[in-house]
Formats: structure tokens, C-alpha cells, sequence
């Protein structure tokens, strides 16, 4: 059909070209109700209702995901899992609330929420749930076909909230702001992955190449969050001092569950000689070739595991226990409001996932797999049995699961640090803020955090001692020469280390020694407030962000240069979006209104530009044996070579009609992209891959809404 539409844009309808083209549809069905009441005199209770459904027929669509591998966005439908009116169907919020004010120098709040998260991105069709998806490494890097995953979680979240302010005037010669707090949170994450016929078929040039078997994942953890605050500002002439301090506790546990073993487990593998190679070429045959003969034996790989159930250091409990203090200065330097000096210092924590410790006791809380050599000995691209070659180590293997012993239940292959510590960010800022004139002001901060105590899956032994995997058990470094097949690809050598021994399949959950982040950024401001018909805001700020691996932050040395030192670019996690890392080196944005002097039309306008994100171009390198596979290396520095400088321009015109007694009609246009741009978003990054440079994504085009709102 896109063939025929490319030369014959008119011979299929409207609607078919819709269900060709217009892959990922997104449906939001949002409703809400707020109900609020005064019990008595001082108190308001309030009651809340959202219910916001969201279904998509093609998530994660993309250049590497044809429609097949897509995945289905719903609501969960299992009633086992809970009531839709609570935890499954249509995500739904509920929030009770009562504020009672005792006095004009008191006031408490007491609130309960639950939100019922809960969706499932299942296979594209339910056909597909027996299909093995293929992988292919090279021709283009990164595609996937036939198949994928399917994944169901359910996410409820209950949490009590108790606040209050209370101000206290002439104390020690000011006055005294207090506001305290208490939060008392549940969180519980259920979730449940099959992949496609329990494997992945991985392809090199489209010839067969790896066995990837996966077995499914059962998790179902619990997150407790504890934690109160006190704060009080002070003021005193034209001093104000912000003092205040927020303790928490967070602990979780993972409830029990089972798996069942793959299908190919206890049959017959491959039986017979067959040649692999570490770096395979195109038509067969390649580089680091190896023969292996294999025996026939039953695969033992992956069979049913019954979970039990563990606490965050598997028996028993721990809870990470965190202090943040906060200070804040702000003097008036002139005493009239229009010059003021800011300075403030804050201690912050990181929040604790659902299972974040105890999920390194599940052995069912991943989807564990083993790689093997493949011979496609029928040629229909999918895997049998009788088509894995059963290596003594195989290629590769993960998710808590230990290929010499896998049975193992009672011995994990993970054991969390008993001195684990969480995150934290130290953060200063310095500010300058003056009023210009009776409505406009501008200002200038600037901002430093430091980041630090990350924590990381350190590879070990089996008695979980640091030292006895590093760095020193990685030889090198040897050089990478790629083949490339694209003009303008970049095909320069890159090294690379390898493993001097077997990788083992334990780890320590710790904090990484050494590794640190900071940020340095400069923030200028200027604002209008609305007056003489129209109004402004405006900002600019640069930022810097680099991450530092110093001698013992890392074990594989391989490309470790290019991010030690390079800007910290995490990627995105926007809903089906791939291959964007988020780093701005500066930002630029103005927004302003108007109201036309005939008939009052107001028309706006929204300017958002920035640097480009990061373009992390690699080279991906040959297997490089020993359980640890392939390589990626970056060509350069992160955050040195960058896509396209990004703007786009939005413009809105509306007009409010007064309609009898209290209704109004507002009417309005929105236009966003008015000026159509297409700049490039993301392109495929690895240089020896058939893809190479590719353009993934470019700005949306312009879109023209028009709406009616009416109030009353």
C-alpha cells in the first residue's frame, strides 16, 4: 500500500491511509469531579475523583519497531489483580481532604489519596504471544521484528498526609512562619513480562546467529515511605531567614511469587559441529572464529523457580534513614523590595523505588536469559531446541541468574551492602533579584549541586567482595577496526578491553566508589507583570553537567574516557520515546500576551529554544568473550558533539463572550509549530551499522486546535 501511495497519493481512502500511516493513535479519556463542603464554621472538606484512561494501538513506534513489535496501551482488565474500581481499569485518583482553621495564627490539613496506576503494553496482537521476536545486530543495528513483550503492572499508591502552619509575630524580635508536616505512604508495584515464545531470535547481516531464551518475570514489591519536616521563616526588617529540616525513612520488601521454566527446557539441544564468530560478516563467515561441537544434551537452562518472598537484605530488614537540612538568607537591600539578595543551601535525598533493595533477592523479578550460538538448522529463522548449541559458559547471561547453578533459590546471585547509603545533592544558589519601574524585573541566580553516593551492581565473586572483580581483571586495551557501510559513517579504530577470565554471575548492590556529579548553571530572568494591555516573561541559562568515573568507579575500562569528564545526558524516559539524551547546554524561552485594544481579543506567543541534545555517536565491537559480549564505544567526549540547536514558536488568539447572567464562552486557536519546523531530534548512532546517522525523529509539524470553554 505505501508503495501505491507513493505513486498514486489518491488511490486509497482517507481511512486507510490513516491505518497504514498513522500507526500510533493515542486516546486520553480523562474525567474529573471535585466536591467541596463546609462541615462548620473553619472547615472545609473536600473530596476528589480523576479518572484518566489512556490507550495507544502502536507504543514505541519506530524506525526500529515496525508495527509488528509495537505494543498495545490499555487499562489492566484482570480482576484477579484487583477491583477497577480501585487498582485496575481506568487509573483513577481518589482524594479526601479536611481543613480545619483553629485561629488566625492556626491551620491544619489532613488528607488521604490513593491513586489506583495500573496499565498493560501488551503484544501488538494477542497472536503474538507465542511469536519469537528477531534482534538484528548489524544490518540495520537495533531492529526488532515478528514480535516483542508484553507487560502488565499495577501500581496503587496510598498515602496520609498530615500539614500545618502556624504564625507566631514578635518572637525574638520577628516574625516566625511555622509549617510542619507528616507523610505516612504505601506504594505496591505488581508487574508480570513474557517476551514473545520465550526467546529472542538475534540475527547478524539477517543470518541466524545468536539463541537469546528468556524466561518470564513475576514481581510484586512494597514500598514504605515515612517522613516529616518543620521549617520556620523568620523576618526582621529587611532580613528573612528560612531554617528547616526533613527526616525520612524508606524501606521495601518483595512479596513471593513463580515462574515456570521456558519450553525448551530438558529437550535436546544441538548435536554436532558448527563455527561461530565473535565478529561475524555479512554473507556468512567472519573474524575470531571458533568451532564448537555440541552433544545433544537436554537443556538445563531456566526451569520454574518458586520465589518466596524477601526483605530488603533478603531476611531481614533495613531502611534508609536520611536528615536534609535546609537554610535560606534573603536581605532587602534597599528596604523598599526592589533589590534583594538571595542565598540558600539545601541537603536533598533520592526517593526510593518500589523494590529498590529487595529486588536484588527476586530471582523472578527479572527476565532472566541465557545466550547461546544458533544453528537455523530448518532455515525458518526461529529457534528449536535442537537448534541451540549448549556451551558449558554460554555467551551471555543476566537477571539474577546464575547459569552454574540454576536451580539456585536459596543462594542469590545478588546480595545488597548492609552499609548501603542512599543518593544525595548538596545545592547552593546565589541570587540577585530588582523591580525596574512599577512592573518589570529582572534577575540573575546561580546554581551549584554536587551529586554524589550513586549507587551500582558491582560485579563479584560468589563471596560478594569488591575487590575481587575490578578493573585489573580486564586486559587491554586492543583496537576495534568497524566495517562500515553508509557514506559519511565514522569507521575510525576504537579500543576496547576484555575479561581476563569468565565474568561471574554475582554481584553486590553498593554504593559506587568515586563516581560524582555536579552542575554549574547561570539563570537570568525578566518578567512583566500585565499592564498597559500586555505582559512578559523571559529566561536564559547556561548549564554544565559533567559526571566523573575516577580510578576505582568503574570495572570495564572500555569508554570509560569519553564520559569521564563529559556531560551527564540521561535518556529520555517520555513515554515510547528512543534514542534521546537529554542535555542542554543553554536554554532560551520568552512568552508574552496582548489584548487588542477592538474587542478586547487577546493573543499570546511562546518562543522555546535551546542547544541541541548530546549526539553520542559509537562503534559496536565483535563478542569479546568470557560471558561479557560486545562493546559500545563512543567516538567522542559526551556532550561535545551536538544535533541541531532546537526552536519552535507557538501562537494562541482567544476571545471570552459574557453570556447570560454568569456564563461566559471563551473561544480560542491555538497553533503549535507555527512556523512548521523540522528539526532533528535524534539519529541513529552506531557508525558501523546500516542505519548509521539516520534520522529517528524531527520535531511534530505544525498543529492547529481550535476550542470552546465554557464557565459558570
Amino acid at each position: 500500500m505505501k508503495k501505491d501511495l507513493a505513486t498514486n497519493p489518491l488511490s486509497h481512502s482517507v481511512d486507510e491511509v490513516r491505518g497504514c500511516l498513522n500507526t500510533d493513535e493515542t486516546l486520553l479519556d480523562n474525567y474529573n469531579f471535585k466536591l467541596g463542603i463546609e462541615l462548620f464554621k473553619n472547615n472545609q472538606f473536600s473530596w476528589f475523583f480523576n479518572g484518566a484512561g489512556k490507550t495507544r494501538n502502536a507504543r514505541g513506534a519506530d524506525d526500529l519497531h515496525p508495527i509488528e513489535s509495537t505494543q498495545r496501551q490499555m487499562g489492566v482488565d484482570d480482576p484477579t489483580l484487583g477491583s477497577s474500581w480501585w487498582k485496575t481499569g481506568m487509573p483513577k485518583t481518589y482524594k479526601w481532604s479536611d481543613r480545619q482553621i483553629f485561629s488566625d495564627r492556626f491551620m491544619m490539613e489532613f488528607q488521604y489519596a490513593h491513586v489506583g496506576n495500573n496499565f498493560v503494553l501488551d503484544f501488538h496482537d494477542p497472536s503474538l504471544a507465542d511469536v519469537q521476536p528477531t534482534y538484528e545486530l548489524y544490518s540495520p543495528a537495533g531492529l526488532y521484528g515478528r514480535s516483542l513483550t508484553s507487560s502488565k503492572y499495577v501500581r496503587p499508591t496510598d498515602s496520609i498526609d498530615v500539614t500545618g502552619n502556624y504564625f507566631l509575630p514578635g518572637f525574638l524580635g520577628g516574625d516566625n512562619q511555622f509549617k510542619f508536616g507528616v507523610k505516612y505512604r504505601n506504594d505496591v508495584a505488581h508487574s508480570e513480562t513474557p517476551y514473545g515464545g520465550d526467546a529472542i531470535a538475534r540475527l547478524a547481516y539477517g543470518i541466524p546467529y545468536q539463541a537469546e531464551i528468556r524466561r518470564d518475570s513475576y514481581s510484586e514489591y512494597q514500598l514504605q515511605n515515612r517522613n516529616f519536616y518543620v521549617q520556620d521563616s523568620y523576618s526582621k526588617k529587611r532580613l528573612t531567614v528560612n531554617l528547616g529540616f526533613r527526616f525520612d525513612y524508606q524501606t521495601d520488601n518483595s512479596r513471593a511469587g513463580t515462574v515456570d521454566a521456558v519450553p525448551f527446557y530438558n529437550q535436546a539441544t544441538f548435536n554436532g559441529a558448527m563455527t561461530y564468530c565473535t565478529t561475524p560478516a555479512a554473507g556468512g563467515g567472519g573474524t575470531g572464529c571458533t568451532t564448537y561441537t555440541g552433544t545433544g544434551q537436554a537443556f538445563n537452562q531456566l526451569p520454574t523457580v518458586a520465589f518466596n518472598g524477601a526483605q530488603a537484605l533478603n531476611t531481614s530488614g533495613y531502611a534508609f534513614k536520611n536528615w536534609s537540612p535546609r537554610v535560606g538568607l534573603t536581605y532587602d537591600l534597599t528596604g523598599n523590595g526592589r533589590n534583594v539578595a538571595k542565598f540558600s543551601y539545601a541537603h536533598y535525598v533520592a526517593q526510593e523505588g518500589t523494590g529498590n533493595l529487595s529486588s536484588t533477592y527476586t530471582m523472578t523479578g527479572s527476565n532472566s536469559y541465557v545466550r547461546y550460538p544458533w544453528v537455523d538448522l530448518n532455515h525458518d529463522n526461529v529457534i528449536q531446541t535442537n537448534e541451540i548449541v549448549l556451551l558449558a559458559k554460554p555467551l551471555a547471561s543476566g537477571g539474577n541468574y546464575d547459569y552454574a547453578n540454576p536451580t539456585a533459590i536459596a543462594t542469590p546471585t545478588g546480595k545488597n551492602d548492609p552499609n548501603i547509603q542512599m543518593e544525595h545533592t548538596d545545592e547552593f544558589i546565589v541570587s540577585f533579584d530588582k523591580q525596574v519601574g512599577g512592573d518589570f524585573g529582572v534577575g540573575a541566580s546561580f546554581i551549584y549541586r554536587n551529586n554524589a553516593n550513586f549507587r551500582t551492581s558491582w560485579t563479584t565473586d560468589s563471596t560478594f567482595n569488591m575487590n575481587s572483580w575490578t578493573s585489573a581483571n580486564y586486559t587491554g586495551p586492543s583496537s576495534y577496526t568497524p566495517t562500515c557501510t553508509v557514506a559519511g559513517a565514522r569507521c575510525t579504530a576504537v579500543p576496547y578491553y576484555s575479561a581476563t577470565s569468565y565474568v561471574p554471575s554475582y554481584y553486590l548492590y553498593t554504593n559506587l566508589p568515586g563516581y560524582h556529579r555536579t552542575y554549574k548553571g547561570v539563570e537570568l530572568t525578566a518578567r512583566k507583570r500585565m499592564s498597559h494591555r500586555w505582559m512578559m516573561n523571559a529566561s536564559f541559562s547556561y548549564n554544565d553537567a559533567p559526571e566523573y568515573y575516577p580510578p576505582g568507579a568503574y570495572q570495564d575500562p572500555t569508554d570509560v574516557a569519553p564520559q569521564n569528564g563529559g556531560q551527564y545526558s540521561p535518556l529520555s524516559s517520555s513515554s515510547g520515546l528512543d534514542n534521546v539524551y537529554v542535555n542542554a547546554k543553554w536554554l532560551a524561552r520568552l512568552s508574552g500576551a496582548y489584548t487588542l485594544p477592538w474587542w478586547d481579543i487577546n493573543v499570546a506567543g511562546f518562543l522555546n529554544t535551546r542547544s541541541g541534545f548530546p549526539y553520542m555517536a559509537y562503534v559496536q565491537t565483535g563478542d569479546r568473550g568470557n560471558g561479557i559480549g560486545a562493546a559500545t564505544v563512543y567516538l567522542d567526549t559526551v556532550g561535545s558533539v551536538r544535533l541541531p540547536n532546537f526552536a519552535t514558536l507557538d501562537f494562541k488568539v482567544d476571545k471570552t463572550f459574557t453570556l447570560v447572567r454568569h456564563f461566559r464562552l471563551n473561544a480560542s486557536m491555538d497553533i503549535f509549530n507555527l512556523f512548521n519546523g523540522n528539526t532533528i531530534l535524534s539519529e541513529r548512532r552506531q557508525q558501523n551499522s546500516s542505519n548509521a546517522n539516520m534520522i529517528s525523529s524531527i520535531l511534530a509539524p505544525r498543529v492547529l486546535r481550535f476550542g470552546v470553554r465554557l464557565t459558570f
